[in-house]
Parts: C-alpha cells; sequence; structure tokens
C-alpha cells in the first residue's frame, strides 16, 4: 500500500491511502515530553472496527486519565489512530487541547460515551473554547490561587 501526501483543508500535510486495504485495528499512541514516542502503543484492538464512536469514548477516557494525572507523568501527549491520524490531546501547563483530523471525528467525539473519569475531569477542568476540529479546556483555579 502506498502513502500519498495530500494538504487537507487546513493547508496541513496528511496522508491518503490508495488501494484497497485500509487498516481496521484502532491504535492509541503516547508521547513523552522529550518528543520520543513510547515504545509500544498504549492500546490496540480491531474490537468494533467500524464504530468510530466507540473508540473515541475509549480515547476519550484516556484523555480523562491524562488530564486527571492517572497516566506516566511522562506522557503529555496522546493520539488515535486507525491507519491514520483520527485525534490528538496535548496537555500543557493548566491546559488541554484535543484536536481532530475531520469534523466526523469531532461528531464521534460529541456523541461517545463518557466514562465516570468524566466527573472527575469536569471538577478539574473546564471547557475555554470549541470549534470543529479543536476543543480547549483550561484548569478550574481554586479560590485561595
Amino acid at each position: 500500500m502506498t502513502n500519498y501526501p495530500i494538504k487537507d483543508d487546513l493547508n496541513r500535510l496528511s496522508y491518503t491511502y490508495m488501494g484497497p486495504v485500509v487498516s481496521r485495528t484502532w491504535y492509541m499512541y503516547g508521547r513523552k515530553k522529550d518528543g520520543a514516542w513510547l515504545d509500544e502503543p498504549l492500546d490496540s484492538t480491531v474490537s468494533n472496527d467500524d464504530d468510530v464512536p466507540f473508540h473515541m469514548g475509549r480515547f476519550k477516557h484516556r484523555m480523562f486519565r491524562l488530564a486527571l494525572g492517572k497516566l506516566d507523568a511522562d506522557i503529555d501527549k496522546i493520539y488515535l489512530y486507525q491507519g491514520w491520524r483520527v485525534a490528538k490531546v496535548v496537555k500543557g501547563e493548566g491546559v488541554i487541547d484535543v484536536i481532530f483530523a475531520s469534523v466526523e471525528a469531532h461528531n464521534a467525539w460529541l456523541r461517545c460515551k463518557r466514562s465516570r473519569l468524566g466527573n472527575d475531569f469536569d471538577a478539574k477542568y473546564k471547557l475555554e473554547k470549541a470549534d470543529d476540529r479543536t476543543i480547549h479546556f483550561v484548569e478550574i483555579q481554586s479560590p485561595e490561587d
């Protein structure tokens, strides 16, 4: 299978697969603060391979874990892939950014189930701004800060 670079509507370089087979496997990858990829994917599965909201829900749960410090403290980025990148989460100082590769991926995020960790996330972060490709959360400042 050959990858051909194309320019998408945001003038970001992306890749499309030309050929009859596209990966059915969903992967979640992590990157460390120094930019190095983790040696192994955080997760991979072919279960429910055509159910984007299902996989986005699993990714959202992983985002909650990242935001709440329940993943390795050295990880600051996580990615969801199925043949190509579907979504990315970046944890910064007091902020969480979710970036989607498409409007369809963003819609899957909106439709997917939330884990119970979502309540803990909501107590710590608030939505600051969003559009059809990005969501920006900021940490809630306590009154004594």
